[in-house]
């Protein structure tokens, strides 16, 4: 998620930056859970995350245009409030963000039910975006008829579950998702040759 414009910009990323959950080790490195890290870059720090993410790792980068500056403000003070809940930095020495003032350990990150789509959604809702963060799913329980049946909404809880909602969402007319990579692309490739 990115508060800002491109001069004054803020990203916040969460994920499993540091340790692996209890049943870690060489053998288990697919455990779902560990520490939950939220980074808070800004400056060059961000906009170099920035192009990393849409240049180098093909990344899409969506607008929420109904997210005013009020709005932007809420999502700003969620994540802040997120990253100064605690002083505990990243602990593991092997990893990229050992003992970064950037970075906090914030919670415990679960793959399934915690992760940095369920954050970033989250965060997103706290600005009022109308944008959907949920699947819908039908099940029938009257197997004679073509209507009837119960509508399950589940929480989009993986990126490329939320890239797919996102894209199809900004194709629909009147969306408030917009669809803004090659804007980005452009914005990082120019503040690069500038030397920012």
């Amino acid at each position: 998620i990115t508060v800002g414009d491109a001069d004054d910009v803020i990203v916040y990323t969460y994920g499993r930056y540091d340790d692996v959950g209890k049943n870690k080790g060489p053998l288990n490195s697919t455990n779902p859970t560990g520490e939950g890290v939220l980074l808070r870059l800004t400056g060059d720090d961000a906009k170099k995350f920035i192009s990393k993410y849409v240049n180098d790792y093909g990344a899409q980068a969506y607008e929420l245009t109904d997210i005013d500056e009020a709005g932007e403000q809420k999502v700003k003070e969620f994540f802040e409030s997120k990253f100064n809940s605690t002083d505990e930095r990243p602990s593991d020495p092997n990893k990229p963000y050992y003992n970064d003032p950037n970075a906090r350990v914030i919670d415990q990150y679960d793959l399934f039910e915690n992760n940095c789509t369920t954050i970033s959604c989250e965060g997103a809702q706290e600005g009022g975006t109308s944008a959907k963060f949920e699947t819908e799913t039908k099940v029938s329980f009257n197997p004679i008829g073509p209507s009837g049946g119960y509508t399950i909404k589940e929480s989009i809880n993986s990126p490329s579950g939320l890239q797919k909602s996102l894209q199809q969402q900004s194709e629909q007319s009147g969306s408030p998702v917009k669809n803004v990579t090659e804007k980005v692309k452009q914005q990082t490739k120019t503040s690069i040759e500038k030397g920012g």
